[in-house]
């Protein structure tokens, strides 16, 4: 490490006139009224959809039925 006695005097040494104004700009822009306002709504509507009590029982129709074992038998015998 540097020795402090040296920190110091360079501290005490530094000319302030070599500083320059810097602007600074913001860059994480917080979200306005809207946008909180449409997150908001978003979130309830998800919360609604995950709800339990709000859904609805459902039954699984089976559209494309696999064979059964005496399908393929029957077809086996066919050829």
């Amino acid at each position: 490490m540097a020795d402090a006695g040296k920190i110091l005097e360079d501290i005490d040494g530094f000319d302030k006139q070599k500083l320059r104004h810097v602007e600074t700009e913001e860059k994480v822009v917080l979200p306005n009224k809207e946008v909180i306002e449409k997150e908001k709504t978003e979130k309830q509507l998800l919360q609604e959809i995950e709800t339990p009590h709000s859904l609805k029982r459902t039954s699984t129709k089976e559209k494309n039925p696999l064979p059964t074992k005496e399908d393929i038998a029957a077809e086996k015998a066919i050829h």
